[in-house]
């Protein structure tokens, strides 16, 4: 395409960036047109090159500055990154592990920068904020889950206390009791579980930082192909996200850390007992995690593919495996080393 025509489309988009960005301020279409920011960046990419993804997000930025100021630029940010590491990808039609790479280290990036700079103008400090917030988050969780947890496994302690000091004891009321006080303990011990995971978050929330920056990588890719397959402005990969699962090798890595852990909480002195290795021997076991869940939510889109599924089937089916996460996580471990998500799909269609 002719230089002459690169200026004209980028700034056509970058306008279209700017009123994207002012729609972000309305209540029930922040979050659409927060996810749609990007998509014009990568548009111009698309038409006019990688030089053309420049060109629009520099005219977006200066729009943005002249309507809404600096925290209007400070806001582009993440969207502006996550738009022109796809678009200028997209231009070079780069492989899909190279786009999710690039583009998730550049949102990461703006949101170092979006923390910093916010900071810096507000006048907060970001560890005393997090800290205040994790005080009242977990303070509130306390008050609204662990007391009355507490209460309940009181109670049921002595209802089951009342039930043994009568004569005669009634068995079938006592088995009963033992079964609630049972259920009431377990609840208990969830609960305080999931108590100490918000902690450790708080401590440690840099691997959700990366799957969160991950997420709206993936999720500017998916839109961008279905914008460009649209309106036929060129190739997008597809994410195929049915086929995703966790390399074998990150799974062995997996394995030695969970022999490392209990070497790291012994260790008093040395290299492991040092605050930021702790942090980051446990900041991997939290990544992982939240690698194991999006590999096993994509098994769960692998069967749901493999057996036509409906919308609403497969939104129940995510709903479902969302309340038993150990196990669709354990599930996806397994996958990765066995690939028994392939072997069953293979194993059933010779069936059929």
């Amino acid at each position: 395409m002719p230089k002459t025509r690169r200026a004209p489309v980028a700034g056509a988009l970058a306008a279209l960036c700017a009123v994207l960005a002012l729609l972000t301020a309305l209540p029930g279409i922040a979050l659409p047109a927060m996810l749609a920011l990007p998509l014009p960046i990568v548009a111009a990419g698309l038409k006019v090159g990688a030089g053309g993804a420049v060109l629009c997000s520099l005219g977006a930025v200066i729009m943005v500055g002249l309507t809404q100021g600096p925290l209007g630029i400070l806001f582009l940010l993440n969207p502006l990154a996550a738009g022109l590491s796809v678009g200028a990808l997209a231009a070079r039609n780069a492989p899909l592990k190279r786009q999710l790479v690039w583009g998730t280290t550049a949102i990461l990036i703006a949101m170092v920068l979006q923390l910093h700079i916010g900071a810096t103008l507000s006048g907060v400090d970001p560890a005393a904020e997090l800290s205040r917030i994790e005080e009242t988050a977990l303070k509130q969780f306390d008050e609204s889950f662990l007391k009355p947890a507490s209460a309940k496994v009181e109670e049921m302690s002595q209802k089951r206390r009342d039930l043994m000091g009568q004569l005669p004891v009634i068995m079938q009321d006592l088995e009963g009791a033992e079964q609630e006080l049972k259920q009431a303990k377990d609840h208990l011990q969830g609960l305080e579980l999931m108590q100490r995971q918000w902690k450790d978050l708080f401590q440690n929330p840099f691997p959700f930082v990366i799957f969160a920056a991950f997420v709206f990588a993936a999720l500017t890719l998916r839109l961008a192909r279905l914008m460009a397959d649209r309106f036929r402005l060129g190739w997008i990969p597809e994410l195929a996200f049915r086929t995703w699962k966790c390399p074998k090798a990150l799974s062995l890595a997996f394995f030695a850390w969970i022999l490392l852990v209990p070497v790291a909480q012994s260790a008093e002195t040395g290299f492991l007992a040092h605050a930021y290795v702790q942090k980051a021997i446990f900041g991997f076991g939290y990544g992982m995690q939240l690698v194991y869940l999006l590999s096993g939510l994509a098994l769960i889109a692998a069967f749901a593919w493999h057996y036509r599924l409906s919308i609403v089937s497969r939104i129940l089916l995510v709903g479902t495996a969302i309340v038993f996460l150990q196990p669709l996580m354990l599930a996806a471990l397994f996958d990765s080393f066995f690939n028994f998500r392939n072997r069953w799909i293979a194993n059933s269609d010779k069936g059929a």
